[in-house]
């Protein structure tokens, strides 16, 4: 029919850029594997990694996104974009203030939470983690306000935009380690 066409044109689009998504991450994991190896530092990093990966599942990010998703979607249906304009004003409201909270909290918890996911540190490694983990801390305010603009741009129909941001992370992240020195 007619309007399987464009849907399967999009789906495919999703799918295209999902996988370079995920293409791109995998050649970041070869080249951090590569330069640090089974180390100190490859621990150091992939620990770093998952701290905000750890609050996007404990918080339920995904969650509020879906939910958001759902109430954009019910204005962009009955084509009321004030309602959508406020709606998506108020979640980026509240999705900022919880990032916030949740970036002062991580702040004020770093020692124990990295004791607490990285049982094993100890020392200079334990301190390193910690200061960079202080670094990497901006990026729960930014995957908590980005995940409701997702929201929004899913409910007025614009996917692969939303499938390659991830992307912008995943070349930061390689850009990094190929500029990284491997030495320190």
């Amino acid at each position: 029919s007619r309007q399987a066409a464009p849907l399967a044109k999009t789906g495919l689009m999703v799918m295209v850029a999902t996988l370079s998504v995920k293409c791109i991450e995998f050649v970041k994991n070869i080249i951090s594997v590569s330069r640090f190896g089974v180390s100190r530092q490859a621990d150091i990093y992939n620990i770093i990694l998952s701290i905000p990966e750890l609050f996007v599942v404990v918080v339920g990010m995904d969650s509020v996104r879906g939910s958001a998703t759902t109430y954009f979607s019910e204005c962009a249906a009955r084509n009321e974009r004030k309602e959508l304009t406020h709606l998506l004003s108020t979640f980026v409201t509240w999705g900022a203030a919880l990032s916030m909270f949740l970036m002062l909290v991580t702040l004020v918890l770093m020692h124990p939470l990295v004791g607490l996911i990285a049982p094993g540190f100890t020392g200079d490694k334990l301190e390193t983690t910690i200061s960079l983990g202080y670094i990497v801390l901006p990026v729960l305010f930014f995957r908590g306000v980005l995940s409701i603009f997702m929201a929004a741009l899913n409910s007025i129909n614009i996917f692969v935009s939303v499938a390659l941001l991830p992307l912008c992370i995943s070349i930061s992240g390689l850009v990094i380690l190929v500029l990284s020195d491997t030495e320190h």
